[in-house]
């Protein structure tokens, strides 16, 4: 091996064995923040991205093996629960669930919980196009299709996805903040 091949060598392997100590070392908020452009740095994700915060490890690493597994499908979740090991999802399924609660029993306003409907059915509930208006609505009828969706009895676009970011709590202070009774 020639002489600058050797130093490319003993670089490249020094990374390799830097990057494996960082892997080993990093802390679970460390990995959790690969998670913050999408679920928020507290968990409590903005729109329709379902919030982590409080949701019980258990269930956090549930769903990440069962998108690593191509078990469940997501928009980016499948690639990346794939990079990361069974210890490291569990460390960033502790970090989430040590958080807090989800957003309705951590304090979120119905109104701060529905903002996310209005990207897709406007401010005023009078959606744009095809997706249907809220507008004029009861708060069961928004429970009840919400509710659907989550279960998987109703299909929509990206509402069931959506609906089981949701506690059923949640669904229940939105459908009473947007509904009209």
């Amino acid at each position: 091996m020639t002489r600058p091949m050797q130093v490319v060598f003993a670089v490249a392997l020094g990374l390799l064995v830097a990057s494996v100590t960082w892997a080993a070392d990093a802390s679970p908020s460390m990995l959790g923040n690969a998670c913050a452009p999408c679920h928020g740095t507290d968990g409590m994700s903005p729109g329709a991205i379902p919030a982590l915060s409080g949701k019980s490890a258990d269930y956090i690493v549930q769903r990440m093996l069962e998108f690593k597994a191509g078990a469940r499908e997501g928009t980016v979740m499948n690639r990346i629960a794939k990079g990361y090991s069974d210890t490291e999802i569990a460390a960033v399924a502790q970090h989430f669930a040590a958080l807090g609660k989800t957003a309705a029993a951590g304090g979120a306003t119905p109104s701060a919980l529905a903002d996310a409907c209005a990207a897709c059915h406007g401010t005023d509930g009078m959606s744009p196009g095809a997706i249907p208006a809220l507008s004029g609505k009861s708060a069961a009828y928004i429970t009840q299709r919400m509710l659907e969706f989550k279960a998987g009895a109703r299909q929509g676009t990206v509402m069931n996805r959506i609906a089981r970011g949701y506690d059923d709590d949640e669904i229940a202070a939105i459908a009473q903040h947007l509904g009209n009774e």
